[in-house]
C-alpha cells in the first residue's frame, strides 16, 4: 500500500480504500485479497476484544452512549 500511496480503512461492516486513479486496479486487488483471504493473528484479535469490552464497560452507564 505504501508503494502505491494507498490507504485502506475499515468501518462498521465496511472496507474503504483510497488511491490515485492510476493505482485503482492495484488497490482493488489488495482489498479483494483482504476480503477473500483474511488473516487474524490471535494476539491482535485478543487486543481488539479487550478494547471493545473496555469501551462497552465504560459506556454502560452513559445514557447518551446507550441511546445511540
Amino acid at each position: 500500500m505504501d508503494y502505491i500511496g494507498a490507504t485502506i480503512s475499515t468501518g462498521s461492516g465496511s472496507l474503504y480504500g483510497a488511491s490515485l486513479k492510476k493505482h485503482n486496479q492495484a488497490l482493488l486487488e489488495l482489498m479483494s485479497d483482504i476480503l477473500l483471504n483474511p488473516v487474524f493473528q490471535e494476539e491482535e484479535l485478543e487486543k481488539v476484544k479487550k478494547q471493545t469490552l473496555s469501551a462497552l464497560t465504560l459506556n454502560r452507564n452513559d445514557p447518551s452512549a446507550i441511546s445511540d
